[in-house]
């Protein structure tokens, strides 16, 4: 049975989409992010488990207390800016949600998983 996906966003993720789309009236630079994120969320529609799967050790613990994110998965988007997703299971045995948990740009997203600048 082929599988159906969900998408849907928390309150940090749909609030940087309004932002973004703001700032793509007047930035080139914004307008390619937001197309970005455009491009892969209609990927992940087909492609559930597309980009780059982070450790479980790695996961910051705000995303579990806040979301019981267990499982995280990472896209790359332009300008250095990541989309972080998890799945859960839907409704009925044939739907999946993915759930976009943030959306960020390098330097926070460094932060958020503790990196360092060298």
């Amino acid at each position: 049975m082929l599988k159906t996906a969900r998408i849907t966003f928390s309150d940090d993720a749909e609030s940087c989409i309004r932002r973004l789309s703001e700032l793509s009236e007047t930035s080139k630079v914004y307008q390619s992010i937001l197309n970005s994120v455009q491009t892969k969320l209609s990927i992940l529609q087909s492609n559930l488990q597309y980009g780059d799967h982070i450790k479980q050790s790695l996961v910051p613990q705000v995303y579990e207390m806040i979301y019981g994110v267990k499982s995280l998965y990472r896209v790359e988007l332009s300008s250095f800016w990541r989309l972080l997703y998890t799945l859960f299971p839907g409704e009925d045995s044939g739907q999946v949600v993915v759930f976009i948990v943030d959306i960020l740009d390098h330097s926070t997203y460094d932060k958020k998983f503790g990196y360092r600048k060298m």
